[in-house]
């Protein structure tokens, strides 16, 4: 893979974004650098929902496209389900299909995740409890894929059990964003060689780093 060239992205247009919209201005951001490499999108998977300010986010940039939101959080779904133009689910993406463990974090919605919090996590969260969700693999979901596609991954440690579950409906992804962390925040976390390795399988050749921390993550994009 080789790494693109990244500059600014119409400053203006992210602060109108949040003074009018209300919309998170990274979000707004990171959706503009969606359209930047894959034009005028045409559906969003939004992997990670949380509450849906990401799916908002990708929905005014994209106005036209099908937003496809999954939120296995009980307490963030309740809100999710509420956001209007979004096709919700209430289930973990993952490698299997079937019932799943998920650590529920009944204060924290962001750090909630398939995987069992690390010493990192267990440092500040102490109000998780294990539920047990559905999962399923994306490639189950036999949904017809408009291009171009844009996907977000933000799992906490588990992304790559969802881009295994993607199959070979990865291959329809034009442009692929995955939050990752440096610090061991979850038990058998993802590697970023894992990440690595499946993205290239699937045919990416691109991608770009953003937001990088070198103590905690960046966000990647991946892109043909």
């Amino acid at each position: 893979m080789k790494i693109s060239k990244y500059g600014l992205l119409s400053i203006p247009r992210i602060l109108k974004a949040r003074l009018i919209n209300n919309l998170n201005p990274f979000y707004h951001y990171s959706s503009l650098i969606a359209k930047k490499y894959g034009g005028e999108i045409k559906t969003v998977i939004d992997v990670g929902a949380n509450i849906g300010d990401y799916s908002r986010a990708c929905k005014h940039v994209f106005p036209n496209a099908e937003i496809h939101a999954f939120e296995p959080n009980p307490k963030a779904f309740e809100e999710l389900k509420e956001k209007k133009d979004l096709i919700t689910y209430s289930y973990a993406l993952t490698n299997k299909n079937g019932r799943v463990k998920f650590n529920f974090d009944e204060e924290w919605n962001s750090t909630s995740s398939l995987l069992e919090y690390g010493k990192e996590n267990r440092r500040f969260n102490t109000s998780t409890k294990k539920i047990i969700v559905k999962g399923r693999r994306f490639d189950s979901l036999n949904l017809n894929l408009k291009r171009p596609c844009f996907a977000k991954i933000e799992v906490q440690g588990a992304e790559g059990k969802v881009l295994e579950g993607f199959g070979k409906q990865l291959k329809k992804v034009d442009v692929l964003n995955v939050v990752f962390n440096f610090t061991e925040n979850y038990v058998s976390q993802t590697k970023l060689s894992d990440i690595a390795l499946i993205t290239e399988q699937a045919g990416f050749k691109n991608f770009i780093q953003v937001y990088i921390n070198e103590k905690k993550g960046c966000e990647f994009y991946f892109f043909r």
